[in-house]
């Protein structure tokens, strides 16, 4: 069995990888599994990565929020201290 190219393994998908994996490389597991099974490795950290920066995104979000409502609410009671009297 001949190992694909970088390319043509990245156009792969993961279905595809499994298949060839347990056909081929599977029964005669050698290094060229270790190709496989990084590869399918990689995907699944890239699509953790993702994840994390969409939480990443709106806990910015949110941080941002609340700061301003904790500012406005500071400056309601310095006004209020202040000419509330």
């Amino acid at each position: 069995m001949a190992v694909p190219k970088y390319v043509e393994l990245k156009e792969m998908s993961d279905a595809e990888i499994i298949t060839t994996f347990d056909k081929e490389v599977s029964p005669s597991y050698n290094a060229t599994a270790d190709y496989y099974l990084s590869e399918l490795f990689r995907r699944s950290q890239d699509r953790q990565s993702a994840v994390m920066l969409k939480y990443t995104k709106w806990v910015t979000i949110m941080t941002v929020v609340i700061t301003i409502a904790t500012i406005l609410n500071l400056i309601l009671f310095i006004v209020v201290a202040v000419w509330g009297e």
